[in-house]
């Protein structure tokens, strides 16, 4: 799982390596939620090669630009795209991925449930999910519920 991350577009804001653990083959549909600039995107695209599809979707336009930006300038991206929405609701029809591959954005939903679900109902049978991501396991201190502790 050596695969070399494009420059630009990794922008340090996962919080591990989805990719390990996905097994992609060549010829997949590969779904990235919340795909920000599009690194774990280029580097599945790397795997699934040509005959393959990677789709990430973002909700800010910013990084989507970003990313397309990236994918524009490498024509081994032909296969990449991105979409603009929500990881509650994808603009993706059903039945149609092989694999979805989450880094570090699921913690960040305020409808978890619905997350799982859209993953549910995108995947073919068969599909498989990769994710990295953190989780809380015991209740957050009152000390760090201020303003300032998620200033980071």
């Amino acid at each position: 799982d050596d695969v070399e991350l494009e420059a630009g577009a990794d922008l340090g804001l996962g919080c591990g390596n989805p990719l390990s653990a996905a097994k992609l083959r060549e010829g997949e549909v590969v779904l990235d939620l919340g795909s920000g600039a599009g690194v774990d995107c280029f580097a599945a695209a790397k795997i699934v090669g040509a005959s393959g599809r990677v789709v990430g979707v973002d909700m800010t336009p910013e990084m989507l630009e970003r990313a397309r930006a990236t994918a524009r300038k490498d024509a081994a991206y032909g296969g990449v795209s991105f979409r603009l929405g929500e990881i509650e609701h994808l603009p993706v029809g059903d039945g149609v991925v092989d694999c979805v591959i989450s880094n570090c954005v699921i913690n960040l939903s305020p409808d978890k449930p619905a997350v799982y679900r859209e993953m549910n109902r995108v995947l073919r049978p068969g599909g498989r999910v990769s994710i990295s991501d953190v989780l809380r396991t015991a209740p957050i201190p009152d000390a760090l519920k201020t303003v300032e502790a998620y200033a980071c």
